[in-house]
């Protein structure tokens, strides 16, 4: 392509549009071109970037005419690079047995599963933010585009500040954020669409699910797209100071000390299966679903966790003795504490029942906690059979024995404050630790319980609060927003569906606050000026 002006000049401009060739004519008069003679005439030929100022200049001063010099050239276009990523964990276990010297094999140290700590995205995605910025600044006005050009250091550097300080929100509502606090950017904020954009999205495959991840989503909004592969796996995936993790064969929200506890349950115990020989012989010697009696019906689901943790300890059943004479207790044929309960006093049987619940749940901390109050628990029932005054008595010598036991009976008692599974065990941990010394105390050290888990509708409504007076969320937004706050605070929190309508509200939230910017909206009110006001006085009359 070639241009040619009025003295002709000649502007080639080859065959790609790559490189622009000038071919100055003396002007008629002798005079030399100026630099501004020379840019008006390579803009009227097209030729916007590449421009060699300072061979320009040159040209000018020397008024080199009647000679082919290239003033500009263009950068070649390169192919874009692809969005990778990095698992930050082990996805290839080798869960081989380690062969002993002595040839027995050891099944204790074998690993199933790889733990996943909640340090950030479990995939560290690797796509350039310098084309993410680029994608942004291209849908920019010339004029903002200019005061861009030395500003890609603050952008970059303002951009990975907010990645670090802000780790579960959407990577381009921290970008667009970058470019709204940049004061002397006199233009909206553009937006990009990646989801008709598809270089600006990451393709992920893991196993037979595969997904594409928006960088406009949010830690919320990307756990809705993978959740079927963090629930089948059991993954522990983190969520803005929460997490979604396994819990005894299903996955729930959680804090993530709970989780990690879970976490190092789960992979203790899932080494045995169920057809375990020692799996079986627990089941049929200590008959925990019926034998304890639990207090809350939900806790009956435990009993196969319960034993399989005791098995992955190597429990061998004999250390567990058998509460013998119980069935004739008084002479009269009992079958087990039902029966023997109609003739005991009812703070004895609370006492019992209290004792029983520890035991049955101290089995998640281990076979050695579990052994330890199972003896107490006998001795207590063994005091309960003989009638009388011996279980009150024997209930004051395990006092004075064990400092624990009445944290422990305070802890189960029927008046006791209501409290997950989590803080029983956790509470029990912390008093059988504080008196007992067993094998591996690491697993009784939980530290101080952080905060329980905070699900709250009214915070989350404050939340919403801004969005729900916006002029730029549509109708059916803000129905669906009221609609899902309505009926979380018609809700328990320890209702089956409230977390997972909370889980919808958070990722709502997300969309809210990247629609702020792709709709060029504000938080402000709707507003009727006074003036406005008047003028509608004076047309229609008096408003009553």
């Amino acid at each position: 392509m070639q241009y040619t002006d009025q003295y002709n000049n000649l502007i080639d401009l080859g065959e790609e549009d790559m490189e622009a060739t000038i071919y100055l004519r003396a002007k008629p008069d002798g005079n030399p071109y100026t630099i501004d003679d020379l840019k008006e005439l390579l803009r009227q030929a097209g030729v916007k970037h590449g421009v060699k100022e300072e061979l320009l200049s040159r040209i000018a001063s020397e008024n080199l005419t009647d000679r082919a010099i290239v003033v500009a050239e263009g950068k070649p276009p390169v192919d874009g690079k692809d969005g990778d990523f990095e698992f930050l964990f082990r996805t290839k276990i080798d869960s081989t047995p380690k062969v002993m010297e002595d040839g027995s094999v050891d099944y204790l140290d074998v690993d199933l599963f790889e733990k996943v700590e909640a340090v950030g995205p479990y995939v560290n995605v690797f796509i350039d933010k310098e084309h993410w910025a680029q994608s942004v600044i291209r849908e920019m006005p010339k004029n903002a585009k200019k005061q861009l050009e030395n500003r890609r250091t603050f952008i970059d550097d303002g951009f990975c500040d907010k990645l670090k300080a802000n780790l579960y929100k959407a990577p381009l509502l921290l970008l667009y954020e970058v470019f709204a606090d940049m004061k002397q950017l006199d233009c909206d904020v553009p937006t990009v669409t990646p989801e008709k954009e598809n270089h600006l999205r990451l393709h992920v495959r893991v196993g037979q699910h595969s997904f594409d991840i928006n960088p406009e989503w949010g830690s919320f909004r990307l756990f809705a797209a993978v959740r079927p592969v963090v629930e089948s796996n059991g993954i522990d995936f983190p969520l803005d100071g929460m997490r979604f993790g396994w819990r005894l064969g299903e996955s729930a929200l959680m804090t993530p000390q709970e989780s990690d506890f879970w976490q190092s349950f789960r992979k203790r115990v899932e080494k045995f299966s169920s057809k375990n020989e020692k799996i079986t012989l627990l089941v049929s010697r200590l008959e925990m679903g019926s034998f304890f009696e639990p207090r809350a019906s939900n806790l009956e689901s435990l009993s196969g966790w319960l034993v399989k943790s005791l098995a992955a300890d190597h429990l061998d059943p004999a250390r567990c003795v058998l509460f013998t004479g119980l069935e004739y207790s008084r002479g009269k044929k009992l079958h087990d504490f039902r029966n023997l309960a109609a003739n005991t006093r009812s703070e004895d049987e609370e006492t019992r029942m209290a004792l029983a619940c520890a035991t049955y749940e101290s089995a998640l901390l281990g076979a050695e906690p579990f052994v330890k109050l199972w003896d107490i628990l006998r001795e207590f029932s063994v005091a309960m059979r003989q009638g009388g005054d011996h279980a009150r008595d024997a209930l004051a010598a395990l006092k004075v024995k064990y400092k624990s036991i009445g944290k422990i009976l305070a802890l189960y008692s029927p008046n006791s404050a209501e409290r997950t599974l989590f803080e029983r065990i956790s509470a029990l941990s912390e008093a059988l630790a504080d008196e007992f010394k067993f094998k591996d105390d690491n697993r009784l050290a939980f530290g101080v319980l952080n905060d329980p888990l905070n699900l709250s509708v009214r915070e989350l409504r404050e939340k919403f609060r801004p969005f729900l007076k916006a002029r730029y969320i549509k109708d059916h937004e803000l129905k669906n927003a009221r609609e899902i706050l309505s009926k979380m605070e018609r809700m328990q929190p320890d209702d089956a569906e409230y977390p997972v309508l909370y889980l919808q509200a958070r990722a709502m939230l997300e969309d809210f606050e990247i629609l702020k910017f792709k709709r060029k909206g504000d938080d402000s009110e709707e507003v009727i000026e006074d003036d406005a006001l008047a003028k509608l006085k004076k047309s229609f009359g008096r408003l009553k």
